[in-house]
């Protein structure tokens, strides 16, 4: 289990030290090493803990997009296999966007709820679960 800042995660010449706002982008790595297992690994990646998230940061991973971290966790699974590498990084890349909207009404609504936004501090704690396959099962 580990707990994210996204605010460790970008370029901060930008904007004030320890803080994202809309306009900042950065990504994070999960490393799932499986090294001591003698048989393939199923895993999978929750989150936790979910403290102030932003309502219109995204979240991409292998070129898919999301807006909840819900939705992120039914992306990162998958299979170690035996004869894979058996550490598999995965990058998680995020996004809130300056401007988000199509009308003016819609910009403005989403302009307020940003500034709210803002003023928080969006953190997160990861829980990745790995288990053995049985290898009489193995698909």
């Amino acid at each position: 289990m580990a707990n994210i800042k996204l605010s460790n995660t970008y370029d901060e010449e930008k904007i004030l030290k320890n803080t994202i706002a809309p306009g900042t982008a950065g990504s994070f790595d999960i490393t799932i090493d499986s090294t001591g297992a003698d048989v393939a690994i199923d895993y999978k990646v929750e989150f936790d803990n979910l403290v102030n998230k932003p309502t219109n940061i995204k979240f991409t991973y292998e070129g898919k997009t999301v807006s909840t971290l819900e939705d992120l966790e039914d992306i990162l699974k998958g299979r170690i296999n035996l004869d894979d590498d058996r550490t598999k990084m995965l990058t998680i890349n995020w996004e809130w966007p300056y401007t988000t909207g199509t009308t003016e009404d819609e910009i403005a609504a989403n302009d307020r709820i940003d500034t709210l936004d803002a003023a928080k501090t969006f953190t997160f704690d990861i829980k990745v679960t790995g288990t053995q396959v049985n290898p009489n099962y193995e698909k």
